[in-house]
């Protein structure tokens, strides 16, 4: 039996957040992530510094409250977009405590780091990208889908 794994395979291990949890893309977004990023970066830095926590031991909270928001968006009958910058924030730190733990313990020049870190994101991002399915556009040849959430049209 040689199955072949689609997108569609992953939505009943890795769920997307709900789409009513999730910003528009606008210039109040952006505002948002920005400071969002600064604070998840400066969190990582301060857990290091502030806590002790190495980067490997770091990881490991962060991991736990990363989880640990996903299911409570899921389960919380509120919506809100504090779970989504909840989660922001929550992955920028342990961006910074990657990013640190390739080149200040492993020692990598930064480019390698970074690319590295780059494949990492895509294979986590990937499965649990938010998906939406028109009917009326997969009947249609040659129209457009839009990807949900955002402004981009494929």
């Amino acid at each position: 039996m040689n199955k072949t794994v689609t997108n569609s395979d992953w939505s009943p291990i890795i769920r997307p957040m709900r789409y009513s949890n999730t910003p528009g893309l606008n210039a109040r977004y952006w505002t948002s992530i920005t400071l969002a990023s600064i604070f998840g970066c400066n969190l990582g830095d301060c857990l290091l510094f502030y806590a002790h926590w190495n980067h490997w031991i770091g990881l490991i909270p962060l991991t736990i409250v990363f989880w640990a928001l996903l299911v409570g968006e899921r389960q919380s009958a509120r919506v809100t977009q504090a779970w989504y910058w909840a989660v922001v924030i929550v992955l920028r730190a342990a961006a910074t405590k990657l990013a640190d733990l390739a080149t200040h313990t492993f020692g990598w020049p930064y480019p390698s780091a970074i690319c590295g870190l780059v494949v990492l994101q895509v294979l986590v991002v990937w499965p649990v990208l938010p998906r939406q399915q028109h009917e009326a556009a997969s009947k249609k040849p040659g129209a457009r889908r839009r990807l949900a959430g955002t402004g981009f049209h494929c």
